[in-house]
Formats: structure tokens, sequence, C-alpha cells
């Protein structure tokens, strides 16, 4: 029975690194070489699901993580949001994610996945031109997983099977 599971398994990760090298096939048109490059590399480089039982057949398509060191106002109470960086692999990923209906100026519903594959509610949205944030339902996240500055997490955004909506997993 083990040896059934873990070639089941080893079956969800082929497909998905399958899936992975399908998408990256081709350039996506609004996106810099150079900013392409970096996400090929990290894609090669990376696991291919997030390292969650519970998730394990809830991803499909391609799927990215980064890393990120929390800042001083990812955890302040009063900010109420995690800032996702305009600057490195997170937000040219999940442009890589989103749909034609999804507008990230008024917010996109997503649900995030906890290390144990526990569901939050939150939102996606971009503020402003560059900022990029994760809010309604971040303080309580980050309160439940005593998440304090300089943290090091590592996220993941990915499509869910079924509704095929947007998630993250924070690690």
């Amino acid at each position: 029975m083990v040896v059934e599971e873990e070639e089941l398994a080893l079956d969800e990760i082929l497909r998905q690194g399958a899936e992975n090298l399908k998408y990256m096939s081709e350039k996506p048109v609004n996106m810099e070489t150079e900013a392409f490059a970096s996400l090929q590399e990290q894609i090669e480089t990376q696991p291919l699901i997030p390292p969650v039982e519970r998730l394990r057949k809830k991803v499909i398509g391609p799927c990215y993580s980064w890393e990120k060191n929390l800042k001083k106002s990812d955890v302040d109470g009063g900010q109420r949001r995690l800032m996702l960086s305009s600057k490195d692999f997170a937000v040219p990923s999940v442009n890589q994610l989103l749909r034609d209906k999804d507008d990230v100026t008024k917010g996109v519903e997503v649900r995030v996945y906890d290390n144990y594959g526990e569901k939050y509610k939150m939102e996606y949205k971009r503020w402003g031109t560059k900022a990029h944030v994760l809010h309604r339902g971040w303080n309580e996240f980050r309160k439940n997983h005593g998440l304090v500055e300089h943290k090091a997490i590592t996220l993941w955004a990915f499509r869910r099977k079924g509704d095929q909506s947007l998630c993250f997993a924070i690690i």
C-alpha cells in the first residue's frame, strides 16, 4: 500500500512538472525577457508543488514559489497586509496565473493555505501602480502562525483544481 501511494505521488509530481514546462515553453507577450529568464530559472530549480500533503491533489497548471523576509510593515497589525514586491519574482509569477476576469485593481478573492493545509480567505490586490498585497485575512494568518519581522517565509501561487481559483500557500 505504501509503495502504491509513493508511486501515485511520483506520478503527480511528474504530471505537475510537465504542466510547468508546457506553460513555460513560450515567453508571455507582456513579460520582459530578463524577467522571463529569471522565472524560467526559478521554475527549473524549485519543487513542483507546495510541500503540503493536503494540497498535493489540488494544484493544477503552473505553480510558482519564492521566498520573502518579512518586513516591519508586513507584521504591523495596523497595516493588515503582506506586501509582494513587483521588483522580484513574486508579481511576475502571480501575473502568469491571472485570468482576463481577474481585476487586481478591484481585488481578487483568494484562498491562502498554511503548512497544515488549513485555508484562509484573503484578497490579492494591486494598490497604485506597483504595490501588490495580500490582505483581508492577513492579520489572522500572521497571528495564528507567530510571524515576526525578519522571519523568512516561502510563498506559492497556483490555481486550484475544480473551480480553478487563484490560491497561495505560505510555508
